[in-house]
């Protein structure tokens, strides 16, 4: 029986049985994997609090015939503050679907790990608004994947575009005032700046931009059409989270 080691992320998590669990993984070595957690709930084996969602951990698995079961997780950090705002839990809930979506089951991929991880600190410790944590998590995930905008030049005509630019989530960029489309979103100054900062700035510095209420209420809606485009699907759980930040 295959012993493997590894530092991950818990993404999602399940009981079933009478003291079981199931665990979905983003590990720095495998990607995502699905493992049993026997006895999770077993006061016994003391891994009930180890296998919980967002811990991120060591974590030593047993292969058997494809698969696996958690012997192991050494703790290295459980975002405990997440469980105690709302708000923030289901903006986390909502990045682990879009790296899942993204990366997909059993595919090796540290960049969109690391942003994962990196994105899940933030917004437990960091006093930053959540909707700036998801727009700036939103975008960089479409460049991992390479999706990456045309921001300098029309997406369109390839010109330098003068005046007032547009930003179309099926052309996967800038238009310019001749090549805008209905549906085109039309950009500030100040909201093209942002963008073009959050796709080129260090991984350490991604969160240190300003900008006000409108500004972001603006990016929200264009990150968020656009990696729903390009992972071609709708998350459930982002509309969990409109409607919990919402109310808030």
């Amino acid at each position: 029986m295959e012993s493997i080691k590894t530092k991950g992320l818990i993404i999602k998590s399940s009981d079933y049985g009478e003291a079981n669990c199931m665990i979905t993984v983003f590990t720095e070595n495998m990607g995502i994997v699905s493992a049993g957690v026997y006895g999770a709930r077993s006061k016994k084996r003391g891994l009930g609090a180890s296998s919980r969602i967002f811990t991120f951990g060591e974590f030593l698995f047993k292969n058997s015939g494809g698969r696996l079961r958690v012997e192991e997780i050494a703790v290295r950090e459980g975002f405990f503050p997440l469980c105690e705002d709302i708000v923030k839990l289901s903006a986390a809930v909502y990045f682990a679907d879009l790296a899942y979506a993204a990366v997909g089951m059993h595919n090796k991929d540290n960049g969109v790990f690391r942003l994962l991880l990196n994105t899940i600190y933030a917004l437990c410790y960091n006093d930053i608004d959540s909707d700036v944590v998801k727009t700036v998590f939103e975008f960089r995930l479409a460049a991992e994947g390479g999706y990456l905008p045309v921001l300098d030049l029309c997406a369109a005509c390839e010109c330098e575009p003068q005046g007032e630019i547009y930003f179309d989530i099926e052309r996967g960029g800038i238009l310019c005032e001749s090549c805008r489309r209905p549906g085109s979103i039309k950009l500030t100054t100040a909201a093209h700046t942002a963008i073009k900062y959050i796709l080129s700035a260090e991984d350490k510095k991604i969160l240190s931009f300003k900008a006000d209420n409108n500004v972001i209420a603006l990016l929200a809606n264009i990150s968020e059409q656009y990696i729903s485009e390009h992972l071609d699907r709708k998350f459930k759980s982002l509309d969990y989270y409109k409607k919990i930040k919402g109310s808030n």
